[in-house]
């Protein structure tokens, strides 16, 4: 095998080995997904495998460089394990989590990487490092055994990919993609080639070998023409490394690499040359930590992202993508060389650039160079589910197992000629403004590709989605959420896709088990209907509403607004009734809010309060429980009648929970 930055994986493949490992649950990939995924699942009483294709690093991005964290604000907008690992940093400190999350959580990785395995400790799991997916046996949609780097085999009851590459889902046959869809696939705005830009706004710079010269080439990874805007290809962001970097007396300085070509940072001298850009904030973009180091990322499409070269990795080999690691490593201390050695290049700035260097306390493996190339995306599976843009608003989306909400994200894809002038496309920002569910289905295979396999990272989404569900906050829920569907599976001994995801949902935190009925979904798990006018909120606060929005009374129209929830039950028989509203104990919450269940031998009125509610079982007040009748004519009713002015009647969503074994 090459030397490489991954280095060695263990035994070449073709060696035999008759080494059997067998556990309940194998996770592929030590991301924060994966360690989410194997530390739920073993806390649920399973035995867990759970192996990592780098020598010694855990962690993926979150220990690995990205410390300066693209996250939402709130802290309900966490699943349990990523609120304790960021509770645990925040601590570290000094902080409140919600200052802490306030700062862009941006803790150092060695902090980070501490205080995981912590948690791997405390969860008695340890992580097999050096080892990769080197086949599958899939029998008619189910995986049989793995069979790793090593030569070991790995017979499991389920399955998770939680690898940034989805080694274990392209070798298990499972439908993918990669790049861009058309806008018009799935309805979107967002997808896509981009609309071509300059590199710097008003600063055009030639892209030939020689400027001037067409007949001379064009310079490296610079493509001869665009796809039309909207349009699909193939193309895939710019990858680098985040790169933390200090200012202090012992900073390292990064070396020159061992293969280097100036051509290949050309364009950054002629952006100089054209005054476009000065300083080391002109290049990268720079975030300052906790420690008061930096973050450098990054600024647009300048700097340390590689683009072009990105485009075969979602297919390539293991020996290719070690080729590939190492060819960006080189790329980005190129990049440190040509800004020391080009005359372009103002003094001024190179002594800018030159303040900064590599931590001797972080990364200490590698001499302070990351250990993690920041594979932003790769290959996508393509489920019988596809989540796209639409799927955003979709109140329907009743079998969310993770949060997101952080904006549309994605890089420039392409370096382009456009007549003459290099231009660059694929850049995307787009803020959503409120919290979504993302649904269960959205980790499946399709059931004909298999159906004893999880996939949390590399999920069934359109690269325009993908921008948002693809942060490390958001892959830790979905990691967390798919070791309990292992665990669920296994003891109810259904597939994935036949297990109920509101058991999920309620390892989790976010609902009670049950037939779950949102304000906003009415056709969903039975009928919602709704009289007078409600006022529609937007999900601002995670887990405090359930899917993306509630409504409330606005507090007016008393005696006039009523919402009546008629569930679609799987059978007759003794059920918790629960409600769940927004922002309890909030001293503008109603205190009486009449409610009226129909049920087995008529009905039964009441009230309770919104102000001061009692205990919540997940976010949801129990009304008591009711003997049901399951033919339709069940109902739970809240009306407005008799609440103070002033106060407002809230109303998310309402669960019915059966005392007897029958989801």
């Amino acid at each position: 095998m090459p030397t490489s930055l991954i280095g060695s994986v263990g035994a070449a493949i073709g060696e035999s080995r008759t080494i059997t490992r067998s556990c309940d649950v194998f996770v592929c990939g030590a991301t924060m997904g994966g360690i989410f995924a194997a530390i739920a699942a073993k806390n649920s009483g399973n035995s867990v495998l759970i192996i990592e294709q780098h020598p010694y690093h855990i962690g993926g991005m979150s220990t690995g460089g990205l410390q300066y964290a693209d996250v939402l604000t709130s802290p309900t907008g966490l699943w349990p394990l990523a609120l304790d690992f960021y509770t645990r940093l925040a601590t570290h400190y000094n902080q409140s989590i919600t200052t802490f999350m306030a700062k862009n959580c941006a803790a150092s990785p060695s902090v980070a990487l501490k205080y995981l395995r912590d948690m791997l400790a405390e969860a008695e799991i340890v992580v097999n490092n050096g080892l990769r997916v080197a086949s599958v046996v899939n029998c008619a949609g189910y995986i049989q055994s793995v069979t790793l780097s090593d030569g070991s085999v790995v017979q499991a009851k389920r399955y998770i990919d939680s690898s940034y590459e989805g080694d274990l889902m392209l070798r298990a046959g499972c439908a993918y993609t990669f790049g861009r869809e058309a806008n018009a696939l799935f309805g979107e705005t967002n997808n896509g080639a981009g609309t071509l830009a300059d590199l710097v706004a008003g600063k055009p710079i030639d892209p030939y070998v020689t400027e001037g010269d067409p007949t001379s080439g064009l310079l490296p990874n610079v493509l001869p023409r665009a796809t039309a805007v909207g349009g699909s290809d193939r193309h895939i962001v710019g990858y680098n490394y985040r790169l933390y970097m200090t200012k202090a007396a012992d900073k390292i300085i990064p070396p020159d690499p061992p293969e280097y070509d100036a051509l290949d940072y050309e364009y950054l001298g002629r952006l100089f040359a054209a005054s476009a850009i000065s300083g080391a904030s002109g290049i990268f973009t720079l975030n300052r930590l906790q420690s008061g180091d930096f973050d450098f990322n990054a600024n647009g499409a300048i700097g340390t992202n590689i683009f072009g070269e990105t485009y075969v990795y979602p297919y390539a080999n293991y020996d290719e993508r070690d080729a590939f690691a190492l060819r960006l490593k080189n790329y980005i201390l190129g990049l440190f060389k040509f800004i020391r050695t080009d005359s372009r290049i103002p003094a001024a700035t190179k002594a800018d650039v030159a303040g900064y260097g590599f931590s001797p306390k972080e990364f200490v493996e590698s001499a302070g160079f990351p250990p993690q190339v920041y594979v932003r995306e790769a290959a996508r599976m393509v489920g019988d589910f596809v989540f796209a843009e639409p799927e955003f608003a979709n109140y329907n989306n009743l079998d969310g197992i993770g949060y997101g909400g952080y904006p549309i994200d994605s890089h420039y894809a392409t370096l382009v000629n456009s007549g003459g002038v290099l231009k660059c496309e694929g850049n995307v920002f787009v803020s959503l403004g409120y919290y979504y569910p993302i649904p269960y289905r959205a980790i499946q295979p399709r059931l004909q590709d298999c159906r004893n396999l999880l996939v949390t990272y590399c999920v069934s989404a359109t690269h325009a989605a993908f921008g948002s569900l693809r942060m490390e906050w958001t892959h830790m829920a979905l990691g967390e959420a798919a070791g309990y569907a292992a665990a669920l599976s296994i003891a109810q001994q259904k597939d994935f896709a036949y297990l109920n995801s509101s058991y999920i949902q309620n390892a989790v935190g976010l609902n009670p088990i049950g037939v779950v009925m949102d304000a906003l979904a009415p056709t969903v798990n039975g009928t919602v209907t709704t009289v007078g006018a409600w006022t529609t909120a937007t999900n601002q606060s995670g887990k405090e509403v359930y899917g993306q929005n509630y409504i409330h009374d606005n507090s007016a129209g008393k005696g006039t607004k009523t919402i009546k929830f008629t569930p679609v039950l799987p059978a007759a028989g003794s059920y918790q009734i629960s409600v769940k509203f927004k922002d309890a104990n909030d001293a503008t919450r109603a205190a009486n809010v009449p409610f009226t269940i129909q049920r087995s031998g008529g009905t039964t009125t009441g009230t309770f309060s919104q102000k001061v509610p009692g205990t919540l079982t997940n976010g949801f007040l129990s009304l008591g429980t009711y003997t049901l009748v399951g033919d339709g004519s069940d109902y739970l009713q809240i009306e407005t009648t008799g609440t103070a002015g002033g106060t407002y009647v809230c109303v998310d969503a309402a669960c019915f929970t059966p005392n007897f074994d029958v989801l």
